[in-house]
């Protein structure tokens, strides 16, 4: 993609986040029911960072 997909992309991505951030983490694990390792903590595989 150009740079200016990608970044609209991004900006979907980010704004879709945003309308769904009172999500439940535990309905969102739920729905997704991600394969487990136990050796790892699903919290913190990914660390996201947004400042204003």
């Amino acid at each position: 993609p150009t740079f200016r997909e990608l970044l609209g992309r991004v900006r979907r991505t980010a704004l879709d986040a945003f309308a769904h951030q009172e999500l439940p983490f535990e309905r969102l694990i739920k729905e997704l029911s991600p394969e487990r390792d136990r050796r790892y903590n699903p919290v913190f595989q990914v660390l996201f960072l947004f400042q204003t």
